[in-house]
């Protein structure tokens, strides 16, 4: 019985994992679709390059915790790399991304951290 509990458990991690997976590769993707939709298309490269390692490097993790954990990054990394493409490095908006997903991303750990 607690054979069959593990592996219901681990067969639920894994679905986990690969619903956050997916939902991520969507987002990555209508990101791509706003990045390369911008009538400028000079800063365009460092959001390209973000989207571009991590669709590379989220299918390779296991665990459904650090896809969570990158995932989360992700999507902050780029919408940061997107606002920076379309209003500029150093502008007001990029910088309330900035804070905003910074903010989002340590509140992830803060919440962790409050359920222990």
């Amino acid at each position: 019985m607690a054979k069959s509990l593990t592996e219901t458990r681990q067969k639920r991690a894994d679905q986990l994992r690969d619903e956050i997976l997916h939902d991520t590769m969507e987002q990555l993707d209508d990101c791509r679709q706003t990045i390369l939709s911008l009538s400028d298309q000079t800063r365009i490269d460092g959001a390209l390059d973000t989207i571009e390692f991590y669709a590379k490097q989220l299918p390779v993790l296991t665990r459904a915790d650090e896809m969570a954990d990158w995932s989360s990054r992700a999507i902050a990394d780029i919408r940061l790399e997107l606002a920076i493409a379309e209003f500029g490095w150093g502008s007001v908006e990029t910088e309330a991304i900035y804070e905003a997903e910074k903010r989002a991303v340590r509140s992830l750990y803060n919440d962790d951290a409050g359920s222990c």
